[in-house]
């Protein structure tokens, strides 16, 4: 407010306020009070609202708070009124490009001292409004998809190790947890898996190929296999119990027969190979020896099962036919009698190898 006075034709008006002026009788310099001018000017009115406000802070502040309760409707009514008008959406746009660092910093304030208040009223906001929140989501992504996929390109290759540590270190973490995911997810979409597996092979044969290729190593292959063999062991048998049938069928077609065959062959080379000699009354004298049970003790020495007035038992090599190195032989004092699951799960494993086997009978 200036202290120089126009000189003119316009009336003049004394402020009752602490300055005291001569001014113009116009509302530039007076309020409206019951359609005529307020005693005091308006810089006067201003500074005794403050000073008021200032002493009267507390008092006015439960007032407000009771009208906003008693009127609560009303005023949400006016608001939304508001902020459906256009000049609600350009008056926000415009305060907050003026002032967007005190907003930012307001902000982190009140979200650092009323961490656990805003958690909540997110929580019930998002419980009370997931449809609404899922279908803006969709209109955002599909709206800049091209943004955003080009964004996240841009992040993973700059924080490419990074990412690839955390996600092995979760992985290993969980390595648990995913394994049991994988197989129910397996489980319950069995069918889709194979179908999309021999649709995608036989589009990509040649490629699938290749990179069967690049990462199979036979060295890794082995002592992957020697480090879990009981392992492997244990899984060839529940599937074996599992599959019986299809196994039998499978060795009446055409290839399983020539697969057969091969081991056969391969099986009969390695024993020619090795030195000894043995008869079927050696065998049946083995047979009275050991009382017509097993020689194992991990099937608790179980007598050996009959069938068509036969017993059914396995010529066992207690020195593996495979295992060269250890000298093995094909006579009676290296081979014994045994039922044929302890003959699976003794394998290719020396006597003191395989503690299940027990003592001699």
């Amino acid at each position: 407010m200036t202290d120089i006075i126009p000189q003119d034709d316009i009336p003049r008006k004394q402020c009752t306020g602490p300055c005291g002026q001569m001014l113009p009788a116009t509302f530039e310099f007076f309020h409206k009070d019951k359609g005529r001018l307020s005693a005091t000017c308006k810089v006067c009115r201003r500074a005794s609202n403050k000073a008021y406000a200032a002493s009267h802070k507390e008092e006015k502040r439960i007032h407000n708070k009771l009208y906003r309760e008693s009127h609560k409707e009303e005023l949400a009514e006016k608001k939304k009124q508001w902020q459906q008008g256009e000049y609600a959406t350009t008056y926000r746009k415009q305060h907050y490009q003026e002032h967007r660092e005190e907003i930012s910093e307001k902000v982190k304030q009140y979200r650092a001292t009323h961490s656990e208040e805003v958690r909540w009223k997110q929580r019930e906001y998002y419980k009370a409004n997931r449809e609404h929140r899922r279908e803006l989501g969709r209109r955002y992504w599909h709206k800049h998809r091209e943004q955003r996929n080009e964004a996240q390109r841009q992040y993973h290759a700059r924080h490419r190790e990074r990412n690839i540590e955390q996600m092995r270190a979760y992985h290993n973490a969980h390595r648990e947890e995913f394994h049991q995911r994988d197989r129910r997810y397996y489980v319950t979409h069995r069918e889709q898996y194979r179908s999309y597996s021999k649709r995608y092979y036989e589009s990509h044969q040649e490629g699938a190929r290749e990179y069967q290729r690049q990462r199979f190593d036979p060295e890794r292959e082995r002592q992957y296999r020697a480090q879990h063999h009981e392992h492997y062991l244990e899984y060839y048998r529940q599937y074996d119990r599992t599959h019986q049938d299809a196994r039998r069928a499978y060795r009446e077609t055409g290839h399983g027969k020539m697969i057969g065959r091969l081991r056969t062959h391969r099986y009969r080379t390695r024993k020619r190979a090795i030195e000894g000699m043995l008869t079927s009354q050696q065998i049946q004298e083995k047979l009275k020896a050991q009382h017509y049970r097993c020689y194992y003790a991990a099937c608790g020495h179980a007598k050996f099962q009959k069938r068509n007035g036969r017993y059914v038992y396995q010529l066992e090599h207690t020195v593996p036919v495979s295992r060269t190195e250890a000298r093995p032989r094909h006579d009676i004092n290296f081979i014994v009698l045994a039922c044929p699951s302890c003959n699976h799960r003794k394998s290719a494993k020396l006597p003191h190898e395989w503690f299940e086997g027990g003592r001699l009978l």
